[in-house]
Parts: structure tokens; sequence; C-alpha cells
């Protein structure tokens, strides 16, 4: 009997587990590509808002092709002093770091030859 017990309680928690959750998903274009985010839960909405508009924040300071990024008046810089946010400065540090961590096998400076060969 106290092994039907156990069964039965192990039974109805795994159950509590299974309810239907709430999802929602947002579909937009940023960083040169459609995206399409899922999320689960009672507000799973905002955070998809807030996901968004966090993506779309750093493609505008780090999009190599749009004219009014950090990163495009970085490239476009020739030696010039540039301002730039807090978010560029970690992005490139961050790049850096991995360049250096990878013997130069991840390189940031390979966008001349990405523009080369057609891509944007």
């Amino acid at each position: 009997m106290r092994r039907v017990l156990v069964l039965l309680i192990a039974l109805g928690l795994l159950l509590c587990g299974c309810t239907r959750q709430t999802a929602a998903e947002r579909t937009f274009f940023s960083m040169d590509t459609v995206m399409t985010l899922k999320a689960y839960g009672e507000n799973a909405p905002d955070a998809l808002a807030e996901a968004q508009e966090e993506i779309e924040r750093l493609d505008g300071a780090l999009s190599a092709t749009d004219a009014g990024s950090d990163l495009y008046a970085v490239n476009g810089a020739s030696g010039r002093t540039v301002t730039v946010s807090e978010t560029t400065v970690r992005a490139l540090a961050a790049a850096l770091e991995a360049t250096a961590l990878t013997d130069g096998a991840v390189q940031i400076t390979v966008y001349p030859a990405v523009t080369a060969w057609g891509f944007p």
C-alpha cells in the first residue's frame, strides 16, 4: 500500500509540471537578418519586447553598414579619434581578446575581405 501511495504522489507531482505554457512569438528584421524569438510564460510578450529592444540597440551601435552606428564611425575614422558608447568599447575589447586567445584565428579586421567577397 505504501508503494502505491508513493507512486501516486510521484505521478501527481509529475503531472503538475505538465500545464500548458503560454507562448509568445515575435518576428522582426535586425542585424541584416530576419529574427524570430519565442518565449513562454505569463511575461513572455514583455520579455520579447525587451529582447527586441536590446537587439536593436546593439545593432544601432555595432552595425558595420548603418552610417549612424559606432562601428561604422570607427571603420571610417582613418586614424581619427571617434567617441563611441560603452557597449562598443566592450564589444571591441571582447573581440580583441578573442583574437588574442585564438592566436589570430578569430580576426575582427576581416571586414574588408568580407565586403570584397560581396557581402554587406
